[in-house]
């Protein structure tokens, strides 16, 4: 017959098992009173003062938190804090105009502790000018578009040089041909009255013709019988360039 544990190796075994038992739930009630029993942090904030008002873009948050193993964030974001005094600074950048809320949150285990400050930016003087100078500007560029499209309403007088209101139109098309000379016009209105569509096209691959874009504004320079016009393209791509086209056109 088999000799089974004595009854003191049993009895040995017991106590062992139950101190390991008894040292795990020790560490248990360590860790989870440290969890609980933290201590709250305490926050010193020594900028910014509550309630100021500036006129910088930027402000600084500094202060000491303790214990000096806390987590520190200012509006979320989270900030270094130094282990060894407790100090944390960062700065805020790109502030608007008007009230501004700092939060300042620490947490040491498991308790928060929070701080605010409110602040108000108002505009510099360099800012203020700089509004002054846009609103200026912006009401001169008004005045000059409000200029143009009166211009731009007021009839063409197609018959007179110099005239500057004019510009090209040519009803569902969103080009226009002008000839490089008048004799190459003379030939122009020859192959539009016979609708010589092969013939317009073999001149504008000659460099006799070129084309713009319907509503650019042109410079009259000379007037010929019969409506021929020589116009100075003053907008566009080919500004500066001269042609020749019908009067009927310039609207």
């Amino acid at each position: 017959k088999k000799k089974g544990m004595s009854k003191g190796a049993k009895i040995g075994l017991g106590i062992g098992i139950g101190c390991f038992s008894f040292i795990l739930i020790i560490i248990a009630l360590i860790a989870l009173g440290n969890k609980y029993t933290s201590k709250l942090p305490v926050i010193t904030l020594t900028s910014p003062e509550n309630n100021i008002t500036i006129q910088k873009m930027e402000i600084e948050v500094k202060g000491k938190v303790e214990p000096v193993n806390s987590e520190v964030t200012v509006n979320g974001e989270e900030v270094k804090v130094n282990k060894n005094d407790g100090s944390f600074s960062t700065k805020l950048e790109q502030l608007s105009v008007g009230e501004t809320k700092i939060v300042v949150v620490a947490t040491s285990g498991s308790r928060q502790s929070v701080v605010t400050r409110v602040i108000t930016r108002k505009l510099s003087a360099a800012e203020e000018q700089q509004i002054k100078e846009y609103e200026r500007m912006s009401a001169e560029q008004k005045a000059k578009t409000e200029q143009e499209k009166s211009s731009q309403n007021q009839p063409c007088d197609n018959g007179k040089i110099g005239c500057e209101t004019c510009a090209l139109y040519l009803n569902n098309s969103s080009t226009i041909h002008l000839a490089t000379n008048k004799e190459n016009y003379d030939r122009l209105t020859n192959l539009l009255l016979a609708h010589d569509n092969e013939g317009v096209n073999e001149m504008l691959l000659q460099g006799k013709l070129f084309t713009t874009e319907t509503g650019v504004k042109v410079r009259i320079i000379d007037v010929k019988w019969g409506g021929a016009t020589e116009v100075r393209l003053i907008e566009g791509y080919d500004k500066g360039k001269s042609g020749w086209i019908n009067s009927e056109f310039l609207k």
